[in-house]
């Protein structure tokens, strides 16, 4: 029969070996070790998208070379798909662009990525984020903020409807209601259920205008902007006018470079003059002032106002009698003819006699006659068409006359008319 213990006597119990278990780590601690590459990850991550809100003192940038046409509004479309932070390009490249629109074409430009002015998410440092706090599956919910930028800051477009008025173009519409002539694709591309080409434009149509803030045009219609370049004093100059003036002393200042004094020569005075008084001229006929500047600089030879030609052609435009006549007979100077406007409202700016070729030499009276005779070729002769009326003003039958107006306007204003 088997011993019975007392319950109050102590039990005896017979020690066993002990079980071996494999060293290891205690469950708190490998927890932790399998933590500690998250924890290490996630502060990169945030550190890096703390340096685009502006921790990171070096910007980055990329490389971009500009094409024909190119303009600091259409690169910022390009590289970033909004023209309205252009101004950032032309601050990162101060040290190659006197001005917004001192580029050319071949050369090479830092493009700030992204834009400057553009505001970017706040990084969270890694110390005030441990990583057990920040779950992976919680990050697209910090970058949604991000995700709905774009559609609070698109504006709808918008537009003002303009009646079209005889002798206009598409480029005078653009020249007058955007700033610029080379941006009238833009109405082309608004108006194409009424407009199968730029050249089916009608008097009477009536077509919707872009209305925008980022005009080109802005580039140089500050004064800020327009003095960018030495000490110019275009005081009592109108920004368009100021342009021209800037255009005319880079111009001297390139071919001075080359060593082409001959196109040198034009005097301070002078240019202001010319920068007046052409932006007077293109204005009233609706002729952009910087293709006549182009003009100016292939037939004169760099502004050369008493410039002459074998022919008997004379002046900045190189006008003859033939083109003085038929400006005579627009504005009513003629015998028995009474004109039209605006050609009848200036006819006191214009060379007064087709045969005297000392009158051609006068700066003002030779802009105000070939800036009308332009406004006759483009409105009235090619309908708008402004390579077609460069061809007629020079010569038709010399084809390169065109790349020729072509290459001087490059010069001038760093891209080319077509």
């Amino acid at each position: 029969m088997p011993n019975i213990h007392n319950s109050n006597s102590p039990i005896t119990v017979q020690p066993q070996t002990p079980l071996s278990f494999p060293a290891q780590t205690s469950p708190v601690q490998a927890n932790t070790q399998e933590q500690t590459p998250a924890a290490a990850t996630a502060p990169k991550d945030q550190f890096n998208l703390g340096s685009l809100s502006g921790t990171q003192t070096s910007p980055h940038f990329t490389e971009y070379q500009v094409k024909r046409g190119d303009t600091l509004s259409k690169i910022a479309q390009k590289q970033w798909g909004s023209s309205e932070n252009y101004l950032d390009i032309f601050e990162a490249n101060k040290d190659v662009l006197r001005n917004p629109n001192d580029l050319h074409i071949g050369m090479t430009l830092k493009i700030p990525t992204p834009p400057n002015s553009v505001d970017f998410p706040t990084g969270t440092p890694a110390a005030e984020t441990p990583a057990a706090e920040t779950p992976a599956a919680e990050t697209p919910a910090a970058e949604t903020p991000a995700a709905e930028t774009p559609a609070a800051e698109t504006p709808a477009p918008q537009f003002q409807e303009v009646t079209v008025k005889p002798g206009e173009s598409l480029s005078i519409l653009a020249l007058r209601h955007l700033g610029n002539s080379e941006r009238y694709p833009e109405i082309f591309e608004a108006n194409k259920d009424i407009l199968r080409t730029p050249e089916s434009l009608r008097a009477g149509m009536t077509l919707k205008i872009p209305v925008s803030s980022d005009r080109p045009s802005d580039e140089t219609n500050g004064a800020s902007d327009v003095t960018g370049v030495g000490n110019l004093d275009t005081e009592g100059m109108t920004p368009r006018a100021a342009e021209l003036y800037e255009a005319l002393k880079g111009y001297q200042a390139h071919h001075s470079e080359l060593g082409h004094t001959n196109r040198t020569r034009t005097t301070d005075a002078e240019m202001r003059e010319i920068a007046v008084e052409l932006d007077k001229a293109g204005e009233a006929f609706g002729v952009d002032p910087k293709v006549m500047l182009a003009v100016y600089a292939h037939e004169s030879g760099g502004f050369n106002p008493r410039a002459r030609s074998s022919t008997g052609a004379g002046g900045l435009g190189q006008l003859t009698g033939v083109a003085i006549r038929q400006v005579h007979y627009m504005a009513g100077m003629a015998k028995g003819q009474q004109g039209r406007e605006p050609y009848t409202q200036y006819r006191d700016n214009f060379i007064a006699s087709e045969t005297n070729i000392n009158q051609r030499f006068n700066i003002k009276q030779n802009i105000w006659t070939s800036t009308a005779y332009m406004a006759y070729e483009i409105q009235d002769r090619n309908n708008g068409n402004v390579q077609r009326a460069l061809a007629r003003y020079g010569d038709p039958n010399v084809a390169t006359y065109g790349n020729k107006v072509n290459a001087e306007y490059a010069t001038l204003f760093g891209s080319r008319l077509f």
